[in-house]
């Protein structure tokens, strides 16, 4: 945006020169073609009274009409000089103006080689300020890295060395939960489909449903287990003992 904005500036003020370079080219040759009209017109009057004083005087022979005559053809002459004067003057001018604006594009290039390289040299600062935030987060992030490698080398340092078991610190004690959850879950599902399996070889209820399907704790189901052996145990089904497997 700061770089946008100084190159308007600039092209701003090149147009501006040229502009006034141009009106003073303009209103200096108006002025030059204002004069040559006239002197023109003073050497045309000029040369149209020296032949007229010429003509008297090579007719009359007098020496007042030849000296008219000549004062008017010197004057023409004069006027001559004047006009080839302003001609040279307003040349130089023109030439003036020209070579000027030249050395203002020039300069005005300048400005706005000047003006990028000031742009591109704060791009550069503040490229350098992020390389340096940059090198900062990195080393942070390096250092914090470190500390938690040296964490957790030292929890599983620790970890090898126990010799008493604690779910309080085990980094897999809720994997090991989630498992512990979907076994115990299946195991009173097979119990409680075992027990209604005896019920029905019995043809009894062994009011074992409720203990079964309110488990909270693998020893409950044991307990169920026992008690259905237990009933097996003391039945006789076709003259011989059934037992559940264990």
């Amino acid at each position: 945006m700061g770089r946008r904005a100084e190159s308007f500036s600039i092209q701003g003020r090149i147009c501006s020169h040229l502009t006034t370079k141009a009106e003073e080219s303009a209103a200096h040759e108006a002025a030059f073609v204002s004069q040559m009209k006239g002197w023109r017109s003073a050497k045309a009057t000029a040369d149209t009274f020296a032949i007229a004083a010429a003509n008297a005087a090579s007719s009359m022979s007098t020496w007042g009409a030849s000296n008219i005559a000549t004062k008017f053809q010197i004057d023409s002459v004069m006027l001559d000089v004047q006009m080839a004067t302003a001609r040279d003057e307003y040349d130089t001018f023109m030439r003036q103006q020209a070579e000027e604006k030249d050395i203002f594009m020039c300069l005005s290039e300048v400005d706005k080689l000047r003006a990028q390289f000031d742009v591109e040299k704060a791009q550069i600062v503040r490229r350098g300020t992020d390389l340096g935030d940059a090198k900062v987060e990195f080393v942070n992030a390096l250092r914090a890295t470190e500390r938690a490698y040296a964490e957790g080398m030292s929890e599983l340092d620790a970890e090898r060395k126990r010799t008493v078991p604690s779910f309080a610190h085990s980094y897999w004690y809720q994997e090991k939960a989630d498992r512990f959850l979907r076994e115990f879950t299946w195991a009173k599902r097979l119990v409680y489909l075992a027990m209604r399996a005896v019920e029905y070889e019995f043809q009894q209820s062994l009011g074992l449903r409720k203990d079964i399907l309110t488990a909270t704790h693998p020893d409950q189901l044991e307990a169920a287990i026992r008690s259905m052996q237990t009933e097996v145990a003391t039945r006789a089904i076709n003259r011989r003992g059934q037992s559940l497997p264990r």
